[in-house]
């Protein structure tokens, strides 16, 4: 795998997570890997009132949001048919 790359390579992402920042977010970091390879930035700070970035290599716990994710990605795969919507019969 291609290390992530710097910020100036996608400057419309860096813009984006900026962009977050300004609108209240306290810090923003963003791992993207698609058709152009991976890339990783961040923005804002790490801790309130602090003026370190946040680490682009931080773990982040997210808890319940966990079952959101995981519902949008089972209910993608039945839509392309990966896996079935079978029920149990009654």
């Amino acid at each position: 795998m291609s290390s992530p790359l710097a910020d100036q390579d996608r400057p419309e992402l860096q813009k984006a997570i900026e962009e977050m920042v300004d609108s209240g977010f306290v810090g923003v970091t963003l791992r993207v890997h698609d058709e152009r390879g991976e890339w990783v930035g961040s923005a804002g700070a790490a801790e309130l009132g602090e003026t370190a970035k946040p680490p682009t290599n931080g773990h982040v716990r997210i808890g319940s949001n966990t079952k959101t994710f995981t519902a949008t990605v089972v209910l993608q795969l039945v839509a392309e048919g990966k896996i079935g919507a079978g029920h149990s019969g009654g």
